[in-house]
């Protein structure tokens, strides 16, 4: 089968100190017999996440790990260029990373955007007008902040193992948001003895879960423990073991 990783930092490869610890990569050693495509990206969200998903039909994907993300995440695609995610070959065929179309993004933690081109573009070559730069950041900005668009987001995921006919959509509550979901961070913590109400900095770090003391990525062990006691559920076993 064709199996897409659709989400944040927390299913992400290329992010820092995670890499080949990223328990997207260890599932991919776990079934060989697949081949697994990672569209995920650390920072954005839902707006993102839809063009993923349309390049992931197109591929022909049959099995999509989503995750719930943050609502203040704002992409917009920008630039001369066709519309395509390219493949960079990671595991033998077997896991490769999808490279974004060139776009911009932002969110409300943001003083300002960010842009993304992987190949040599326009885009990539020449500089906004800071007076098109601010007017495009202050556009996304109220877009990142409108709480109709965070209730639309919210609705949107809800509903994405509807919206989207491919054979499985397995939707993931990796993170801590204001949801009344059951989530991997909280299961994470009580497994290792910590209040996930209450996480104070560095406890996370001192107990092995987070790549450093600033940062709450999360580490080899806990994206271990993860695959282990969150991703592998008996319905996602079956999935990929009898298809």
């Amino acid at each position: 089968m064709k199996i897409a990783f659709i989400g944040d930092s927390y299913q992400a490869y290329e992010q820092t100190a995670t890499f080949k610890n990223s328990w997207t990569y260890q599932l991919a050693l776990l079934y060989p017999q697949h081949q697994f495509l990672n569209y995920a990206n650390g920072g954005r969200g839902y707006d993102y996440y839809q063009w993923a998903l349309l390049d992931a039909k197109r591929k022909g994907i049959d099995v999509v790990f989503v995750n719930r993300t943050f609502n203040h995440r704002v992409a917009i695609l920008a630039d001369d260029e066709k519309f395509r995610f390219t493949s960079k070959q990671i595991l033998n065929g077997n896991y490769s990373l999808m490279e974004t179309p060139a776009h911009y993004w932002t969110s409300a933690h943001q003083p300002g955007i960010q842009s993304e081109h992987k190949r040599k573009t326009d885009l990539a070559k020449t500089e906004l007008p800071s007076s098109v730069r601010m007017a495009m950041y202050t556009t996304m900005r109220t877009i990142s902040i409108s709480s109709l668009k965070h209730d639309y987001n919210d609705k949107w995921f809800d509903t994405v193992h509807e919206l989207y006919n491919f054979k499985h959509i397995i939707p993931l509550e990796l993170l801590r948001l204001d949801q009344p979901y059951i989530n991997a961070t909280d299961k994470l913590c009580q497994a290792h003895g910590l209040d996930s109400t209450n996480i104070e900095k560095g406890t996370m770090y001192n107990k092995g879960l987070t790549v450093s003391l600033d940062d709450d990525h999360w580490s080899l062990k806990a994206h271990t423990w993860v695959l282990n006691n969150y991703i592998l559920t008996q319905e996602t076993i079956d999935i990929l073991s009898k298809e």
